[in-house]
């Protein structure tokens, strides 16, 4: 059974380990690169809000993390989900909540730069035509 983050990150393959350095995870979940750097070597000592940031981010429950089941499969999440959005915009804005602040402006001007260059199609119901939506 894991000891640490650390180890848990390079036994699971967590996918954010293989993307993201140690000093930009650290950004991400807004703590310093020594105090990320310690946690990953066992040392260092996590606040249960920064501890479900990294799960949520990794993918795996807390209790992985913490290493008291050796299944890294993360809980249900609970979402409030809204009646009007469809499966795939729903986990969109799921994904979207839970990115850290830092990145948000960069998708979300990604975001606008694609709806401007590839405008969603509607149709107008009149004659069964397509028109650019506006």
């Amino acid at each position: 059974m894991m000891n640490n983050i650390g180890e848990a990150r390079r036994s699971y393959g967590l996918s954010i380990g293989k993307e993201v350095t140690q000093d930009m995870a650290a950004a991400m979940f807004d703590v310093s690169p020594s105090g990320y750097k310690k946690w990953e070597q066992g040392v260092g000592k996590l606040n249960g809000e920064i501890l479900c940031r990294i799960a949520d981010k990794y993918g795996c429950s807390v209790d992985y993390l913490l290493c008291r089941v050796e299944d890294p499969a993360p809980y249900p999440a609970r979402t409030s989900r809204h009646p009007s959005l469809a499966d795939d915009e729903q986990e969109l804005v799921d994904s979207y909540r839970a990115t850290h602040d830092y990145f948000k402006p960069e998708i979300s001007d990604y975001a606008a730069r694609q709806a401007e260059r590839h405008p969603k199609k509607q149709d107008n119901g009149d004659t069964g035509s397509v028109v650019e939506a506006v």
